[in-house]
């Protein structure tokens, strides 16, 4: 869906754009190559921090695509640096591929394209930020405005050039004078780089929120239907454990009385012959016939109610949430979301998948953290944890230590549900990354 972000109306004439844009080329027209440039260089997500600019006879419009937009004035103050750093970091993204690529569309119109007037001009579409503006000056200024930058990083003092000042001692010689100049500016640049990047920078490189805010919709709706699914189950086991309807006959189906017999039907038979006994009739005392031992009747055992299935354990009960109750964090917690460790040597980046996050913890939170990459290189650090207000804070007093070092930074958890918690991981150069961590 196109969101309308901002009219800006055409009061003094065609829009003005800041003097590093590109001569000849509009807003409208420069869009298109920015965009397809920053998505075949970086991502669509870099490319869509850049609002669309479209031209009418009065205003100048600025649209995106998206479903919900908030203006950054609207948002709450921790909301708002968290927008101002996802910000950043996209721009830096940005910078490093013009710096990289000083010919390419993007370089010729950098840094206008990261500057705009106000924060007024900055919004938050679905959790991501979009910038209006960009470009701009004030239509009634002779010459460019400096327009507010708050997400580029200050630039430091320029040094001085040796290469000229060694240049200026040598004798007229092309040859000496070229090969000395090269070696100067061989040195100078190793010193700079040496000076102003530090040797090594360990950070976290998370998805972007919207690749996370997906994740949580799609395992909300996991457990609904699996709620769904346990209840059905109940009411069937309930179902077999009823008693079935007894059967019963008609009398149709019940066979008929049998009639008497009448006299007229019965034949007379002969009596038998009555022979003189060979013996002595001796008296015969009639037995009394053994009474029969009365059948004892069935019992009736009484049906019993369906036992109750025990609840299933849960990891993270809201109650000892709120009671800041350490004992529930007894155990094993995995990280289940992407991450990514990078780190930089001078001029060169590489970064290396996480293959396995792990914190445990005794029933005091005290305990320990390691990581595993997918290269094999692992370390291990001690870690605790401790309640401040609604969230969880880890704090690793030494660094994790192994096959690779890996900077302590502030850990904060929230509880998200039963089952889970998001954690915020900030870098020591104060970039943000977010993951969800599940007991093992």
């Amino acid at each position: 869906m196109v969101l309308t972000l901002l009219r800006v109306e055409r009061a003094h004439g065609p829009i003005q754009v800041d003097s590093t844009v590109a001569a000849g080329l509009s807003l409208p027209t420069l869009y298109p190559l920015l965009a397809q440039e920053i998505s075949e260089a970086c991502s669509s997500e870099h490319a869509h921090i850049l609002a669309t600019p479209s031209e009418t006879q009065t205003h100048l419009l600025w649209t995106t695509q998206g479903q919900v937009a908030i203006p950054f004035s609207q948002l709450a103050e921790p909301q708002q640096q968290q927008l101002i750093k996802a910000a950043a970091t996209i721009l830096a993204d940005i910078e490093t591929f013009a710096r990289k690529n000083p010919h390419s569309t993007t370089a010729q119109n950098w840094p206008a394209i990261a500057c705009f007037p106000s924060l007024t001009s900055l919004f938050a579409v679905d959790g991501r930020p979009v910038i209006t503006q960009w470009a701009m000056q004030a239509p009634s200024a002779k010459i460019p405005s400096a327009p507010l930058t708050p997400f580029m990083p200050q630039q430091p003092n320029p040094r001085p050039n040796l290469r000229s000042s060694l240049t200026s001692l040598l004798p007229p010689f092309p040859l000496a004078t070229a090969l000395i100049s090269l070696a100067a500016g061989l040195i100078t640049a190793l010193l700079w780089q040496t000076i102003h990047t530090p040797l090594k920078l360990c950070y976290a490189q998370w998805p972007q929120a919207t690749t996370l805010q997906n994740a949580q919709k799609h395992q909300q709706e996991f457990n609904t239907l699996n709620a769904q699914k346990q209840n059905l189950l109940k009411q069937i086991q309930a179902h077999k454990q009823q008693c079935a309807l007894p059967t019963w006959k008609p009398d149709s189906l019940q066979p008929p009385p049998q009639q008497p017999t009448p006299l007229e039907d019965l034949k007379a038979e002969p009596l038998p012959e009555l022979n003189p006994p060979t013996q002595p009739n001796k008296l015969q005392v009639p037995t009394a016939k053994p009474k029969p031992e009365p059948k004892p009747e069935p019992k009736v055992e009484p049906q019993q109610p369906p036992q109750e299935k025990p609840k299933p354990h849960v990891p993270l009960p809201k109650e000892a949430w709120d009671k800041h109750d350490k004992t529930m964090l007894k155990g094993c917690w995995q990280l289940s979301t992407r991450l990514f460790y990078g780190k930089r040597f001078l001029l060169w980046d590489n970064t290396e998948p996480v293959t396995n996050w792990t914190m445990c913890y005794d029933q005091n939170g005290n305990g320990y953290q390691s990581l595993q990459l997918a290269n094999g290189n692992s370390c291990r650090s001690a870690l605790s944890a401790n309640f401040a207000g609604n969230t969880l804070r880890m704090h690793a007093p030494t660094a994790c230590s192994g096959s690779f070092n890996f900077q302590p930074g502030p850990n904060v958890c929230t509880r998200v549900s039963d089952q889970e918690a998001s954690c915020v991981y900030t870098n020591p150069d104060g970039s943000t990354a977010h993951g969800i961590f599940r007991r093992r």
